[in-house]
C-alpha cells in the first residue's frame, strides 16, 4: 500500500516536470529575437476582484523566461478603482517593470520598425 502511494506521489511530481519543461520549451521558442521587447497588457476594470494575483502572475511569468530586463507589466486602466490602483502601485514599488496607463495612452508603447 506504501509502495502504491510512493508511485502515485512519484507519477505527480513528474507531470509536473514535464508540463514545466514543455512550457519553457515553447516559451523559448517563440520569444522575441535579440534586444527585443514585449510587453504583458493587464486589463483591469472596476469588476476584477483580484488583480493583485493577476500582476504577480504577469510578472512570475517574465521571471521564469529570465526577461525581466526586457519585458514590462502594464496594467492598463479600464475604470479601476482607488483600492485597485493602491493594490498596483504597492505590486509596482515591489517588482519594479510595471506601470498603468489607460486604453489611449498603450499605442505610445508600441514603436513602428521601418
Amino acid at each position: 500500500m506504501l509502495e502504491c502511494i510512493w508511485y502515485a506521489f512519484a507519477a505527480v511530481f513528474i507531470f509536473i516536470g514535464m508540463t514545466a519543461t514543455v512550457y519553457l520549451i515553447i516559451i523559448r521558442i517563440f520569444k522575441t529575437g535579440a534586444g527585443g521587447e514585449y510587453i504583458v497588457a493587464v486589463p483591469v476594470d472596476a469588476d476584477d476582484e483580484d488583480i493583485g494575483s493577476a500582476l504577480y502572475s504577469a510578472h512570475m511569468r517574465m521571471a521564469l523566461l529570465g526577461d525581466l530586463c526586457s519585458g514590462r507589466v502594464i496594467a492598463v486602466d479600464l475604470g479601476m478603482s482607488e483600492s485597485q490602483k493602491n493594490i498596483c502601485l504597492g505590486i509596482m514599488k515591489e517588482c519594479g517593470n510595471m506601470e498603468i496607463c489607460k486604453p489611449q495612452e498603450l499605442s505610445s508603447y508600441f514603436r513602428k520598425e521601418s
